[in-house]
């Protein structure tokens, strides 16, 4: 709560300092309890774009040899594949991936490989009521081919069909190197509809080409997998993720100026992971940008907005003869009533309190004493 208001002490930020790190290795570990294959397995949240590119592409990379030392066979987490987009129009390959919802021009993907999902529909299929929509995250576990000449399983003709090609001596590139694959396997952790393959883990879902028109015109097509890489994430596209795994959030190489200076970043940004023990910083800024929060206008706004909207809930409250007690009291009644519904047990005294505590605040929470000291 006091992030939220760029209230923070500085105990607060002296505390986040003990999870600073020095590099975000995945091959490291973190020096505190709880934290165990945190840089491994957690998701990096970072500034920019440019950040998660960077990040993605070395996570992507890590496992596959260069072509002068590659052995005479690898494995599927050793080999990176490069899906190229096929287009309905010709200048439809030239614009950016944000103008076809998030769908690529090119997308390097590999078995191993974490993603996230572009669309919310899904063999023509809407899913969302299945727990699969545009941001949810998975881990690819197969990506499969359709032999030439065959059809595909997605009926989609302009994707084509056919096996990577390499000459051996250059990466494959072009559309007739670099085929789309018939459909990619994703563990869907978050999945909740029934199961797709006979014998196989539920949450396997099999994510075919995506045909989507640009925002811009819809003479341009795009085809490719609705997918994009995603060991690294912006703050801004980790609204609404919990972070079971852990977060690393890292400021380090960002081309934005004093990100933790705008309004609602950091707030995201710490609070994706659900452990303390299961955070930790790469380049944590000055408490000072932190606190700039407090000078921008869209902060300034807010800090009205919540002023103008106490008073209008004091009246409203007046009105009703109700005292500020009787909510409360109400409120406390109201969980205590749903957890003995839904889990089957009281509120505890603790639970009361945060939410006594809650219910208190009013407006923006002033600097703390510890910063204005």
């Amino acid at each position: 709560m006091r992030l939220r208001d760029a209230a923070i002490t500085v105990a607060d930020y002296e505390l986040w300092k003990e999870h600073e790190l020095d590099s975000i290795d995945p091959s490291e570990t973190v020096p505190w309890e709880g934290g165990e294959s945190l840089l491994e397995c957690g998701l990096t949240l970072v500034a920019d774009n440019k950040q998660a590119g960077a990040i993605n592409g070395k996570r992507l990379a890590a496992t596959a040899p260069l072509a002068e030392d590659a052995p005479a066979s690898v494995s599927a987490m050793q080999t990176i594949v490069r899906c190229e987009s096929r287009r309905g129009h010709p200048k439809g390959g030239c614009r950016k991936s944000d103008d076809f919802r998030n769908v690529r021009k090119a997308l390097h993907i590999r078995v191993g490989a974490r993603v996230t999902l572009c669309l919310n529909r899904i063999w023509d299929v809407p899913t969302v009521p299945l727990g699969l929509m545009n941001g949810a995250r998975g881990i690819v576990v197969a990506i499969l081919y359709a032999p030439p000449g065959s059809a595909r399983a997605d009926g989609r003709e302009m994707a084509g069909t056919g096996f990577p090609r390499s000459d051996g001596c250059t990466l494959p590139r072009g559309l007739d190197n670099c085929p789309l694959p018939d459909f990619v396997v994703v563990h869907f952790p978050e999945y909740t509809g029934p199961p797709v393959f006979r014998g196989l883990p539920r949450t396997w879902i099999p994510i075919p080409a995506a045909e989507v028109k640009s925002d811009k015109g819809k003479s341009l097509v795009r085809v490719n997998l609705p997918l994009r890489l995603a060991w690294a994430l912006t703050f801004h596209k980790s609204q609404g993720i919990t972070a079971h795994e852990g977060t690393t959030i890292s400021f380090v190489g960002t081309t934005m100026p004093a990100p933790a200076s705008k309004p609602g970043l950091p707030f995201v940004g710490w609070t994706r992971a659900t452990k303390w023990a299961r955070v930790a910083f790469h380049g944590l800024p000055a408490l000072e940008e932190l606190l700039a929060v407090r000078t921008t206008k869209e902060f300034q706004v807010r800090s009205e907005f919540e002023r103008h909207a106490d008073v209008l809930h004091d009246a409203f409250l007046q009105e009703l003869d109700v005292t500020e007690e009787r909510q409360v009291a109400a409120h406390k009644n109201h969980l205590d009533n749903f957890l003995m519904r839904d889990q089957k047990r009281h509120a505890t005294a603790a639970e009361l309190q945060d939410l006594e505590v809650m219910l208190g605040k009013r407006g923006v929470a002033p600097v703390s004493d510890s910063v204005a000291a």
